[in-house]
This record gives C-alpha cells, sequence and structure tokens, in this order.
C-alpha cells in the first residue's frame, strides 16, 4: 500500500537515522533540494520517481521501503536480501571480500 507524503518523509528519517546520517546530507548525496522532506511533510510537493529512486539506493534499499514501509515476504517477515544487505554493510572491508569470494566458491561448486 503506498503512504502518504508525511509517511515517505519519515521513512526517508529513520532510514537515516538507522543508518548513522543525518536527512541533510542524505538529500546532499543524492543531489535533492533540501527542501525535500520539509516539503513532503507540508504537502508543498509529492516525491517523483527519480528522488525516489535515488534515495533509495543511496540506502540499498528497494522504493518499497520508502513508498510502502519495509518490504515483507508474505508471512510479514522483512526480506532476505534486505536482511542480508544490513549485515553486509556492517562488515569490515575484509570480511565483504571474504564473504563475496566464499559466494563465488558456492555457485561454482553448483554447476
Amino acid at each position: 500500500m503506498l503512504q502518504t507524503n508525511m509517511e515517505i518523509a519519515q521513512n526517508i528519517r529513520a532510514l537515516a537515522k538507522s543508518r548513522g546520517v543525518t536527512v541533510k546530507q542524505t538529500l546532499a548525496d543524492c543531489k535533492i533540494n533540501r527542501n525535500f522532506i520539509y516539503d513532503l511533510e507540508h504537502g508543498n510537493s509529492s516525491p517523483s520517481v527519480d528522488k525516489i529512486s535515488r534515495i533509495a539506493d543511496y540506502f540499498g534499499v528497494g522504493t518499497a521501503a520508502l513508498l510502502g514501509g519495509e518490504a515483507t515476504d508474505g508471512a510479514g517477515q522483512r526480506g532476505a536480501i534486505a536482511e542480508f544487505l544490513d549485515l553486509y554493510k556492517r562488515l569490515s572491508p575484509e570480511d565483504k571480500a571474504a564473504l563475496r569470494d566464499y559466494m563465488r566458491k558456492l555457485l561454482e561448486s553448483g554447476d
């Protein structure tokens, strides 16, 4: 279900907080006007597909995480991919490389 502009703004704020960045930094990194969240919250504008996509890409989530809350499976659980990405982002660069190597080996052994 699509959210109201206020709820979209809240989802963006929550993602920023959970990732340890400010909304201001998020918008600057995404090259979006700093008033974007204010305008959403006060009904002055609606988000464009481009802006929602840029923000979702910035956080490494699907657009559903912004437009409809966290994507879930049929049982109401967070998607496995979103959970994996959250865990992956917390790894050190060395551990990320080791995990990628391990995954490649798993895929090669399946051939």
